[in-house]
């Protein structure tokens, strides 16, 4: 076994230096892409809900006239029979559009972190592989 000199040694602890800033680096990056997805996707799914709750609000004033103009008794019930069905159909539809989206923000947000750990394993793969 041969032992090495100093200036290899230091040329394997500045080699070793300058790998773990580049791994830091890449890391910092991917968490910086990750967080910007994430934020963005937060912002759609607000939008998504708050356009939503101004439909509902819109179908509640519209149900709520309906009412308010019945003829009869039966007129009313029905009017509010078709409301509570609406209301659960659209509530049914936009869970899953709701869910749908939050689906595909997580995935949004976890790739940058995943494509950064494949390419850090890769590279680890790599180097042991050589030596």
């Amino acid at each position: 076994m041969t032992i090495p000199n100093g200036a290899d040694c230091s040329a394997n602890v500045a080699k070793a230096f300058e790998d773990i800033n580049t791994a830091v680096s890449n890391y910092v990056s991917a968490v910086t892409k990750s967080t910007a997805a994430l934020w963005q996707g937060i912002e759609e799914i607000t939008r998504n809900v708050g356009g939503l709750s101004q439909e509902n609000f819109a179908r509640c004033v519209s149900a709520y006239t309906s009412l308010a103009s019945a003829k009869s008794p039966q007129e009313a019930m029905s009017a509010q029979a078709e409301f509570v069905k609406e209301s659960f159909d659209n509530a049914v539809a936009n869970g899953s559009k709701v869910t749908e989206l939050s689906a595909r923000v997580a995935k949004d947000a976890i790739s940058p972190l995943t494509q950064h750990a494949n390419e850090t394993i890769s590279a680890v793969m790599s180097k042991v592989k050589g030596q």
